[in-house]
């Protein structure tokens, strides 16, 4: 599995970004410190397992509510897959997983496509960073053995972590001879409650006699109370009875006098007061109407004094006094617009003096279009184009030549320190005199070693000069083919042409060179096999003695032979190079001449001066537009002022006329504004005469109204007081009065027998009970003070008795209150009962922890003896490669948890005694063999952050080779700050940016 792509839409600081990377090699990510990196790893374990919890460094965006992106996957059984991640309504965001073939996922499709790793297994396995390492320097031997062992098991601590904390657990539960931990404590606690349980048995009976005797006495209480209660009840009815003799008294004495009195049934109600108020209010309304008629009659004759005007006369200085304010308000535009032309002209002269140094005759003699405007840019970004690649040109040009001379400088001195080619085979004679067997072995195998590496560097660079030639070919047919059926214009076309011919040329040098290099390649190689066909034959002979100070001479000797041989080749590299950039300097300077007399063609088109600069074209053109729209602004206002002074001569003519027709006297030559004033004069009487008639038209209205209005309220009284006499059954106002008298007599007592009544309702709110208890009252039968004695006398006893059984049952809870003084019995077996359950719970988890212990130590002795023996024999190998041999053997004694590390002379090392450098070695061989042993259908990619920073040289580029070698059948994502760690990589190297500055890669 690879990631070829990642898009980030918003993440940290990154928004809205892509990186694409590479199926084959190390995908290098090269980054100053806060340039991204750690946000870039922690995009890629967000998108593949979830986002980070609210607890940890969630990277939320600042500047984008977009949230999450994408990363494309290539798998060998899926094939091509996209993995989005975006917020969601869940912490860990919402995936959707789409499939080369249309369909889509979520979660479970992602889990398949990872093959079920998860974030934990990705972080133990696949994950290098410093972290890992941290304070491996501070640990004492059985921590740093630990540790390493555990690096073997799964990639980190976690196991021996959790181990150690079920130890932890299961004996704060519970130890044999413990006294503190929770179990022993509440064991302890038990024996106490039995034993009180054990007394409370014996004190059982009293307990059981007291409570009978307590539940008596507060049944005797509750018994007197609710005979209390019933007495409360009849003292309260009695003394209600008490209160309502006095009324029932007054209520017998009204009901007799109603028996006496006759009752008047046709009179109306209220009827001596509605006689009196319509009288009184037939007297104001007679009165008022003789009022009404005079007010008439005088309104009549005002209304008949008051002239009318002709309605047209009106009408016409109306509108024209209206439209006299909009005459005011176009002759203010009207002086506007005649300042604004001023104005207008003054710019338009003021640019043109602007421009009288220059061979300018009038802009108005120049032919301004806007595309003049585009001509000039595009002939401007083509000269700036061809201005930068000159400057880039020329500078990398210098670069070369500073290059060159340097490499010259290193062949020189390396020059110094080589033998010639005759002492050279002197000193191999001589060494083969006097050399031990095994030292031509190991010479053999050096010189077998540098042809093997010849021979690859011959076969990279074959293919990366088939590469060069096939990208020079395609240029050259790409640049032809636009010349001739792209292009329309002959001057770029024949630049093409010139470029397609000038990466034809270069494709050809380039292969020239290759096959000069090819040829100083076969040499060289023909040369080392010759030494190995020597050694070979005097290892034959087999008479050998050591001469180990020989070797070290040669071998100096073809190690500087090598570096001579690519300075050369580096140096001829550099010389086509700089043959290359001399020829697209030429074509540069050559572009910028055309583009000269483009500019000068396109002056003389339209009648501008010649040899200026870009500014000044710019500038002026700029002014040019500028004029013209000015120009044509001024032409505008001359129309509207044209029109605007029309429309005002033929108002002022209209206002004239009316004037001469209303005031024939009136002189002609007057004011337009003397003319509307005095329309408004007449406006004002007219309007002043129309106010008078219209008020008193109205008033006239008003007077009738109320006239027939007071005839009709006169009537309507008169009938009512006929109604009033016709219902008392009267036929004159003496008589009504008389009867009226009687009736209100009658009422009064009436409503005096109902008051009494109401207020002994109010005391004895149920009717019957009243309508019985009165008759009682009255006749004597019923007497409610002797009744209340009694009661009264009745409820004291009660309260004595009740004092009597409150003090029995004090005494009789104040027993009971010493035997439970300690909790009732319920409550102590209550309390027994829920530390049972305690304990149960407590052994339960005992338990749980005791198996979880169990469990980890068999999967810890299954992988030692199935999976540790391969992890570790791969980490040997890698790790002796790390070293250069230096420690070959690599074991753990079964059972033990430790490791021991075998020098290549047969001495034995535990990783306390190595050096830092060295252990970080051996980590990264278990990482490296851990990954590879781990089984799963595809390569999951490894992440390598600062994995190498403590590591010397030497051994990190024995490292570094076997990185570049992994990644041959595994991605590698391999993030650092450190500038010599990117130049000694080889891989695809990916730059991100400075601290704020975002590219789009």
């Amino acid at each position: 599995m690879k990631i070829v792509n990642v898009h980030i839409y918003g993440y940290g600081k990154w928004k809205d970004q892509s990186w694409e990377l590479s199926e084959d090699g190390v995908q290098l990510f090269f980054g100053e410190n806060e340039s991204g990196k750690s946000t870039f790893m922690s995009f890629i374990k967000a998108i593949l397992f979830g986002f980070p919890k609210k607890s940890d460094n969630q990277y939320i965006p600042v500047d984008t509510d977009s949230y999450g992106g994408t990363i494309k996957l290539l798998s060998e059984q899926f094939g091509e897959v996209v993995v989005e991640r975006v917020k969601g309504r869940k912490v860990s965001g919402e995936v959707t997983v789409y499939f080369h073939d249309g369909t889509s996922g979520g979660e479970e499709e992602l889990a398949k496509v990872l093959d079920d790793i998860d974030q934990t297994t990705f972080q133990g396995i696949f994950h290098f960073d410093l972290d890992g390492l941290n304070g491996i320097d501070k640990m004492t031997p059985e921590e740093l053995n630990q540790f390493l062992y555990d690096t073997g098991l799964g990639g980190g601590q976690s196991i021996s972590a959790i181990e150690k904390k079920i130890n932890v657990d299961m004996e704060k539960l519970y130890k044999p001879r413990g006294k503190k931990t929770e179990m022993n404590l509440l064991l302890k606690e038990m024996e106490g409650k039995e034993r009180d349980i054990h007394q409370w048995e014996e004190r059982i009976d009293r307990y059981e006699e007291l409570t009978s005797l307590i539940k008596q006495k507060e049944e005797n209480i509750k018994d007197n109370k609710n005979q209390q209660a019933v007495l409360q009840e009849r003292i309260k009815k009695m003394e209600k009875y008490e209160m309502i003799v006095p009324l029932a008294k007054a209520w017998e004495e009204k009901r007799l006098q109603l028996l006496e009195e006759k009752e008047i049934q046709d009179f109306p109600e209220n009827g001596l007061e509605r006689m009196d108020r319509f009288e009184e209010r037939l007297l104001e309304k007679k009165s008022n109407l003789r009022d009404g008629k005079v007010k008439e009659k005088l309104l009549r004759e005002k209304y008949e004094a008051l002239t009318e005007h002709s309605p047209d006369i009106i009408h016409r200085a109306k509108e024209y006094i209206s439209e006299y304010e909009l005459y005011s308000h176009r002759q203010k535009e009207l002086n506007d617009f005649r300042v604004e032309k001023d104005h207008l002209t003054k710019r338009m002269e003021s640019m043109e003096r602007d421009w009288n140094g220059s061979s300018i005759v009038s802009f108005m003699e120049i032919p301004f279009q806007p595309f003049m405007k585009n001509k000039l840019y595009h002939i401007k970004e083509r000269d700036l184009v061809e201005n930068q690649e000159e400057r880039a040109v020329q500078r990398d040009l210098e670069r070369v030549n500073k290059n060159i001379n340097e490499l010259m400088g290193q062949i020189k001195e390396n020059n110094l320190d080589l033998l010639a080619d005759e002492e050279i085979l002197q000193l191999e004679e001589k060494l083969s005199k006097v050399k031990g067997k095994q030292q031509l072995l190991d010479e053999k195998a050096t010189l077998v070693e540098q042809l093997q590496y010849m021979q690859k560097q011959h076969r990279i660079m074959r293919q990366r000069d088939k590469q060069t030639e096939y990208i020079f070919f395609i240029l050259t047919i790409v640049f032809t083919g636009l010349a001739i059926f792209v292009l329309p214009e002959i001057i770029l076309a024949l630049s093409i042409v010139l470029l397609s011919i000038l990466s034809c040329g270069m494709g050809i040098q380039k292969r020239l060179a290759s096959k000069k290099w090819d040829k100083e390649m076969k040499r060289d190689a023909s040369i080392l096999k010759e030494k190995i066909k020597k050694i070979e034959d005097i290892i034959s002979s087999n008479n050998m003695e050591e001469g180990e100070q020989l070797n070290k001479i040669l071998f100096y000797q073809r190690e500087k032979q090598l570096n001579q041989q690519q300075l050369k080749y580096q140096l001829g590299e550099l010389y086509i190079k700089k043959g290359n950039l001399e020829e697209d300097l030429e074509i540069i300077r050559k572009n910028r001449g055309e583009i000269s007399i483009e500019l000068s063609e396109w002056c003389t088109q339209f009648s501008l001066p010649q040899d200026e600069d870009y500014l000044y074209y710019e500038g002026l053109l700029d002014t040019l537009e500028e004029w013209n729209k000015i120009h044509e602004q001024r032409e505008q206002i001359q129309a509207k002022m044209d029109r605007m002074e029309r429309i005002q001569h033929e108002f002022s003519n209209k206002v004239k006329e009316l004037i001469r027709e209303l005031k024939p006297t009136i002189l002609e030559d007057q004011t337009l504004q003397r003319s509307i004033e005095l329309l408004i004069q007449f406006l004002n009487e007219v309007e002043r005469t129309e106010r008078r008639r219209s008020s008193v038209q109205e008033q006239i209205s008003n007077c009738k109204e109320t006239i027939s209005k007071f005839q009709v309220e006169i009537e309507d009284i008169m009938g009512e007081m006929e109604e009033l006499l016709r219902k008392a059954a009267v036929s004159s106002l003496e008589d009504y009065r008389k009867k009226g008298a009687a009736n209100e007599r009658y009422q009064r007592l009436q409503g005096e027998y109902k008051q009494l009544w109401l207020q002994m309702k109010l005391i004895i709110r149920n009717e019957e009970e009243l309508s019985q208890t009165v008759p009682l009252l009255l006749d004597g039968e019923l007497k409610p003070i002797y009744e209340l004695s009694n009661l009264k006398g009745q409820l004291i006893e009660l309260d004595t008795a009740n004092e009597e059984t409150y003090k029995d049952l004090a005494a009789i809870k104040k027993e009971l209150s010493v035997l439970v003084e300690d909790g009732t019995y319920e409550e102590v077996l209550q309390e027994f009962t829920q530390m049972k359950e305690e304990l149960n719970s407590l052994g339960k988890k005992w338990a749980v922890l005791s198996i979880s212990k169990h469990i980890i130590q068999e999967v810890k002795r299954m992988y030692e003896q199935e999976k540790q023996p391969a992890v570790i024999k791969e980490a040997e190998v890698l790790f002796s490669s790390m070293t250069n041999g230096e420690y070959r053997k690599l074991f753990a004694p079964l059972g033990e948890e430790r490791f021991i590390l075998e020098r290549h002379d047969g001495v034995r090392f535990d990783p306390a005694q190595l050096s830092r450098g060295t252990c970080e070695l051996l980590y990264l061989a278990f990482r490296f063999a851990l990954a590879k042993k781990f089984p799963k259908k595809e390569a999951f990619p490894l992440v390598m952050d600062e994995a190498l920073v403590n590591i010397d040289r030497s051994r990190r580029k024995q490292v570094l080779k076997l990185v570049e070698d992994i990644s041959q059948y595994r991605q590698v994502l391999f993030f650092t700050c450190h500038n010599h760690i990117r130049k000694e990589m080889n891989g695809n190297l990916l730059t991100l940016p400075e601290s704020g500055v975002l590219p789009r890669l």
